[in-house]
């Protein structure tokens, strides 16, 4: 046996009948195990972890290289970006698009007036679709060129597509409507495409003009004082000192608060404030007059804006200047205030009696000697024959148009103490012979003064009036007649009118106005059952219209002028057939016609009736004997 035998003998280990297991055995030792002996048996001990930072590094980057690769990809994207913005800005950026106007700053108004809008595209790349704009202020009219789209107050032209630094220019022309000294401003804009990129952009400037003049002179005269209650007269004038004419001016006055517009020359043409001037001619002009009561508080301002302008297409108010006037609000120690009927604001017709009251106080802290009132009337609308005088006497001077009331008609007018006051009463019709006349006014100036009254000023002192207008209206009438006999329908049928037998005539409407405009004009007459319209009228173009259910013929007349005696006239046939219960009576042809309309002027409703009509109700020549206009058997 040699050695290495030998050995193997003597440390062989029979193993037979067991089950052996190494401690490499994976099912025993964990592969990174230490092995170690003792008299515990076989153990396992943690090996120090030593892996290095490196094989760390390499093991966090295996488990997340998807992130880290969108995170590298998004900072090369980024910077990416960042250098084509960088890039792209030093080829175009939007600000060195720009656009400046040139032109005058100090404009005359109604004048012709050029400017330039210049534009500039200061950049390597180009722009398209350029378009140049000018906002202009609502004084400003532009005149529409060729190649020009205007919409609202913003004129464009279009300009195209142009290349990098490359400049241009667009022309614009006009005329401004404004007050003299008034500041407006331009816009100009440029509107462009950059090139390479679909949004839209847009730059702008701005341009300052003044309206330094204006060929339509235009001023307002106001009282610089007034006591409160007092009339205020406000004088307004326009002239044309160019040489082109204006079109379609109005003047507007805008009321301070307290005021009460009475009357004005000329009348206004909408409410009590707007005049509709029309076409104003070189070197033409005119004047307008408006009186009111101004009530205010002692030294209050009272401010009235007067303008002159006209309407532009969408309704607003183009003013070509204004003007603004105080009035300052003085006290006086007596007031006095004036009704009519228990009324300051009326309208009456001819004929119509108009009671006045008086109404007068010391509103101061010491009594007032010898008091005098007096009242200025339009004698020419009165009737000063019928004045009559309420519970006191008066005195009225025929030359003079005055009422006056003094202490021997009133006694306690001869010492009026603080806060005390009284009422005077008179009553005096309208004329009832006016025939004609458009607008035509009542007025009445109430006063009430005393030597105790303190002066406002070295040169006036403070009286207290009062002014009242009543316009006059309804200066119309409407008459119908019956005629067997009438030029246009000729009668028929036998007269005197049997039972059971048709007669026909002719009904013939008169309608006159004699005073003021009126509107929404209509007839309505009223046909009684038994009455057969024919259908027949005259004049033909006349707008009738008939309601067999209810017997009613309306004339719609529409719009009739006054000023004068303006007539219109309708002609029409009716017949009747009488039954045995009119036998020996006149059969009703007309129950009744009524006149409707509103009065411009006084913006009251109209009406005017004529009742029934018979044939002895008609004037001669109605073409029936007398006594033969009664029913027989």
């Amino acid at each position: 046996m040699g050695l290495q035998d030998h050995n193997e003998d003597v440390h062989r280990r029979d193993f037979e009948g067991e089950s052996f297991r190494t401690p490499f055995d994976p099912g025993n030792v964990p592969e990174t195990g230490k092995i170690t002996f003792g008299q515990g048996g076989w153990s396992v001990s943690q090996v120090p972890d030593r892996t290095t930072y490196r094989t760390k590094a390499w093991m966090f980057i295996k488990r997340h290289w998807k992130a880290e690769t969108a995170i590298v990809v998004g900072i090369i994207v980024i910077a990416g970006i960042l250098s084509l913005s960088f890039f792209r800005s030093t080829l175009f950026a939007n600000e060195r698009v720009k656009t400046e106007m040139t032109g005058p700053t100090d404009v005359a108004s109604a004048e012709s007036v050029n400017y330039t809008v210049h534009w500039v595209n200061d950049n390597i790349l180009g722009a398209k679709n350029l378009e140049v704009s000018l906002a202009y202020p609502t004084e400003f009219r532009p005149d529409a060129l060729p190649g020009m789209t205007i919409s609202g107050n913003t004129a464009t032209v279009s300009v195209g597509d142009v290349k990098g630094r490359a400049s241009g220019e667009v022309r614009f022309s006009g005329k401004f409507y404004g007050s003299r000294g008034s500041l407006t401003y331009f816009r100009s804009l440029a509107r462009f495409t950059p090139a390479g990129i679909s949004g839209r952009y847009e730059t702008e400037s701005r341009f300052g003009v003044t309206i330094v003049s204006s060929p339509l002179s235009f001023d307002m005269v106001v009282p610089q004082e007034a006591a409160s209650g007092n009339e205020a007269e406000y004088v307004i004038t326009y002239h044309n000192d160019g040489d082109v004419a204006f079109q379609n001016l109005r003047v507007r006055v805008t009321y301070p608060e307290g005021f009460r517009f009475n009357q004005a020359e000329p009348v206004p043409s909408e409410g009590s404030s707007v005049w509709k001037i029309g076409a104003l001619l070189s070197g033409s002009g005119g004047q307008i007059r408006v009186k009111g009561i101004l009530i205010g508080g002692n030294n209050q301002a009272k401010t009235a804006i007067v303008e002159i302008g006209t309407l532009q297409g969408d309704g607003s108010f183009l003013a070509y200047d204004r003007k603004e006037r105080l009035t300052r609000i003085i006290a006086s120690p007596l007031t006095i205030t004036q009704r009519v009927g228990g009324k300051t604001d009326l309208s009456a017709s001819p004929g119509e009696k108009l009671s006045y009251q008086l109404d007068y106080t010391n509103t101061g802290d010491i009594g007032l000697r010898d008091v005098i009132v007096t009242m200025e009337v339009n004698a020419n609308l009165l009737d000063m024959t019928q004045l009559t005088f309420g519970g006191t006497t008066g005195s009225y001077d025929v030359q003079k148009g005055i009422i006056t009331w003094k202490a021997s008609d009133i006694p306690g007018l001869a010492r009026l103490e603080p806060h005390q006051g009284g009422e005077i009463r008179f009553a005096v019709p309208i004329r009832r012979d006016i025939d004609s006349g458009k607008g035509l006014t009542v007025r009445t100036v109430a006063k009430i003064d005393s030597p105790d009254v303190p002066l406002a000023s070295k040169a006036n002192k403070v009286i207290a009036s009062n002014a009242l207008d009543v316009r006059i209206g309804a200066g119309a009438k409407v008459e119908a007649s019956i005629s067997y006999a009438d030029a246009v329908f000729p009668g028929y049928g036998p007269i005197p009118p049997k039972v059971g037998q048709e007669t026909g005539y002719a009904i013939r409407f008169s309608v006159t106005n004699y005073l003021n405009d009126l509107y929404g004009v209509k007839m309505t007459a009223t046909i009684p059952t038994g009455v057969k319209y024919a259908g027949k009228k005259s004049p033909d173009a006349e707008a009738v219209s008939f309601n067999d259910r209810t017997g009613q013929l309306v004339w719609d007349i529409g719009t009739m002028l006054g000023g004068g005696k303006s007539t219109r006239e309708l002609v029409i046939q009716v017949s009747s057939v009488p039954g045995p219960d009119l036998i020996g009576k006149q059969p009703i042809l007309l129950q009744d016609s009524v006149l409707e309309g509103v009065d411009t002027f006084t913006k009251n409703p109209v009406s005017v009736h004529t009742g029934e009509k018979m044939l002895t109700d008609s004037a001669e020549g109605s073409g029936v004997p007398d006594g033969k206009d009664t029913v027989v058997p």
